[in-house]
């Protein structure tokens, strides 16, 4: 490796030529490759941030060519932001039907509730009731919307999140709170199917019951494999779980992330994975933020889906549980590009068989220039 840059990434990053700055993300990615370096001789070569460092790797790990490592133009796409008065009814239109669609939600809880006879106190039907306007849209979903009905009707203006903030601060009554996004430098596996994680969250229903579901799913893609419900948190709970997963996926080995709890950490458990080439990856204990992936989704589960629900028995939670996981696994993710998980596996494999044709390809060429 050569000698360390005088100028720090950020400066690079900023004031540089833009060919300048391409040339040194290649010799960047191109050292990675090569597999010669560790990440943090490069961060320390490059003055580069962790998290600044992991995007780069992320952002450009299928560039080849010089031209790749360029930036794309920030020009918007509409180029003179014409957004007229029909376009912000849009916006509003959008965001007052998902209030509307919300207060329904609100009175079937409470009408639920009154019908099961197991009415809850004013205060805390109050306090769920709030919480459930956190399965509000914010400004990312309510611009993709809008977005896509634009496109659906010929129109090529596009809008951003802070545009639709804009505009729905006109209207006093309306206020979006966005959710914290994950760390983007959270690691993801190359492929789909080699590493997952896994976690428990308890749900109680009407009458004080408690109900323990647990969720497997791909840190790929998000997918998940498995969600359900079970009577208690424990090693029988996990391994049912877990047999359940491994009838769905053959494998020749994974890796699960699990925290450091004691359904997890135990002999039974670990005997099960032993035997079925499993191995359980544990975070550290106090962070909950190395398993992101799941801890987010779970939490997205109960503020989209079991808190909106009022549930009398425990019975009725795992087809909701199933309804969820199959919406879920075909609902488009910000985080791959507005691609639903079963679509970000199915371009996978599509690339996947497309290097093996072409590879395939190359070899007939060869045999036939030998022969």
């Amino acid at each position: 490796m050569t000698t360390k840059f005088p100028f720090s990434w950020e400066d690079i990053h900023t004031h540089f030529p833009k060919e300048t700055v391409a040339n040194i993300r290649k010799n960047l990615i191109e050292e990675y490759r090569s597999g010669n370096y560790s990440d943090n001789e490069l961060m320390e070569r490059y003055h580069m941030s962790k998290q600044a460092f992991y995007i780069t790797l992320e952002r450009y790990k299928d560039a080849v060519e010089l031209a790749d490592f360029i930036d794309e133009s920030k020009a918007p796409k509409n180029p003179h932001r014409t957004i007229l008065s029909e376009h912000k009814e849009v916006v509003k239109e959008i965001t007052k039907a998902d209030r509307e669609d919300m207060k329904k939600k609100q009175a079937q809880f409470e009408a639920d509730m009154e019908l099961s006879g197991k009415n809850l106190k004013p205060e805390k039907l109050k306090r769920l009731k709030n919480e459930m306007r956190r399965s509000l849209k914010g400004c990312r979903k309510i611009a993709y919307d809008f977005n896509k009905e634009m496109s659906m009707n010929g129109e090529e203006i596009r809008i951003s999140k802070s545009k639709v903030n804009d505009i729905i601060r006109e209207e006093t009554n309306y206020q979006i709170v966005e959710v914290k996004q994950l760390s983007s430098h959270l690691y993801r596996p190359p492929k789909p199917s080699i590493a997952f994680a896994m976690d428990f969250t308890e749900k109680v229903i009407a009458g004080g019951d408690c109900a323990y579901i647990i969720n497997i799913l791909d840190k790929y893609n998000n997918e998940k494999f498995v969600l359900d419900t079970h009577k208690s948190q424990d090693a029988d709970a996990v391994i049912c779980s877990l047999e359940k997963f491994d009838k769905q996926l053959k494998h020749n080995g994974i890796t699960i992330t699990v925290d450091n709890g004691k359904e997890f950490k135990n002999n039974p458990v670990a005997e099960y994975c032993s035997r079925n080439n499993i191995v359980l990856k544990f975070v550290k204990p106090g962070s909950p933020w190395e398993n992101g992936f799941v801890e987010r989704d779970m939490r997205t589960l109960k503020e989209e889906c079991l808190n909106l629900i009022w549930i009398n028995d425990l019975a009725e939670i795992q087809p909701i549980l199933d309804n969820f996981k199959q919406e879920s696994n075909f609902r488009p993710n910000m985080t791959f590009g507005y691609m639903s998980p079963y679509e970000k596996r199915a371009e996978y494999l599509l690339e996947k068989t497309k290097s093996e044709n072409n590879l395939l390809s190359e070899k007939v060429q060869l045999n036939v220039a030998a022969v």
